[in-house]
């Protein structure tokens, strides 16, 4: 038995805490993130060397190889998310499986993924949750005017 086993956690926070996973987040907490989109190392470096400035947390989500974004995913400050661009044409690869496999291999450490023009499907909702369960968090949801949305994957199944 501990010490909280007695008392409701909600009583003990400040008020502007919410239930999150395993543990609380402010409601008034602000996510900070980065859509790579191809861009040059120069540009990727200079987000992250102004994050880094402020100390401020971010989540980058990678659409390519870089040894910059390789240099961030070392970082325990920064989340190096995995970016798939599902459209016609993509260098990524040709179908759900073959750019999904191209991202999670490139970025094993991924834990979160935000669809390049935010693509979302069943089809492809079912493959995240089969074939790579390490992917967590979806954030490819839009939600304009609204104050709080994260998308677990585990909450689909």
């Amino acid at each position: 038995m501990t010490l909280l086993d007695n008392h409701n956690l909600n009583d003990m926070l400040p008020s502007n805490y919410v239930a999150y996973k395993d543990g609380y987040i402010a409601s008034d907490a602000v996510a900070i993130t980065f859509d790579i989109d191809w861009a040059p190392d120069w540009c990727i470096q200079l987000c992250y060397d102004l994050c880094k400035s402020v100390d401020c947390q971010a989540t980058f989500f990678a659409t390519h190889d870089s040894p910059v974004i390789h240099a961030i995913e070392n970082d325990e400050m920064f989340e190096v998310g995995i970016h798939p661009n599902f459209a016609h044409g993509s260098t990524q690869g040709s179908n759900y499986d073959e750019i999904l496999k191209y991202c999670t291999e490139m970025f094993p450490g991924a834990k979160s993924i935000r669809t390049y023009r935010l693509e979302q499907s069943t089809t492809l909702y079912m493959e995240l949750s089969r074939t790579y369960p390490e992917i967590q968090n979806d954030v490819s949801i839009l939600c304009p005017h609204q104050d709080f949305m994260i998308f677990d994957m585990d909450m689909l199944f």
